[in-house]
């Protein structure tokens, strides 16, 4: 048989503040401040208290040792400098440009090939760069490639189009241009000697000296 108990018997619990000191110490909850004015008024008016030197993260000072600090830096690292993937073909001069090479050594402007994801940035520096010569303005003109119609051996039409490329017109400063004549006359000069006899191995010279020996 279940008994419902009274309404004023209820049993009080024994813990809370009474039975924990420290709980009465600890600050309202979050939750609490909202609803209880006083506690957040009271929270407010007290001074803050410094934090603990504990708390506080380390320095990060550490002790070096003076032969450690004697030690050199070391060297710093080059950057390496990359050039794009790309390649630059000259294209045949014309008649009245090889006149002109003829009559004063070099040329103001020179035409390349190149393909057409080159910009005229990338031309010039890799000019200036690599060939050490002193650009004075690139212009650029795509083109698309060729249609080609070939036959294969069984009588078959095949028909395809060659790869898109850009037309680089490259105009060299005059002072720039004038100070690479004395390069181009030394690369004419070389290639007009007369080539070099190539050096003996050395068990060449020593069968010479043999045979010198025997006479």
């Amino acid at each position: 048989v279940y008994q419902k108990r009274p309404a004023n018997n209820r049993q009080r619990s024994t813990g809370g503040a009474a039975a924990d000191p420290s709980r009465s110490s600890r600050p309202p909850h979050p939750q609490k401040l909202r609803t209880d004015p006083s506690a957040s008024a009271a929270l407010a008016s007290a001074p803050a208290s410094d934090p603990d030197p504990e708390d506080q993260p380390q320095s990060t000072l550490q002790f070096v040792s003076s032969e450690r600090a004697a030690r050199p830096a070391p060297p710093e690292r080059r950057i390496p400098i990359c050039f794009p993937r790309m390649t630059l073909q000259m294209l045949r001069l014309g008649e009245q440009q090889v006149a002109l090479l003829k009559e004063r050594g070099w040329l103001r402007e020179v035409a390349f090939k190149t393909s057409p994801h080159v910009t005229k940035l990338e031309v010039s520096a890799f000019l200036e760069a690599v060939y050490g010569m002193s650009v004075e303005r690139v212009s650029t003109i795509n083109y698309l490639g060729r249609r080609r119609l070939t036959y294969t051996n069984r009588g078959k039409k095949l028909e395809w189009r060659e790869d898109d490329w850009k037309k680089a017109y490259e105009e060299e400063d005059e002072e720039g241009a004038e100070e690479g004549r004395p390069v181009i006359e030394r690369i004419r000069a070389a290639a007009r000697a007369p080539r070099r006899a190539p050096k003996p191995y050395p068990w060449e010279g020593r069968a010479k000296a043999k045979q010198e020996e025997g006479k």
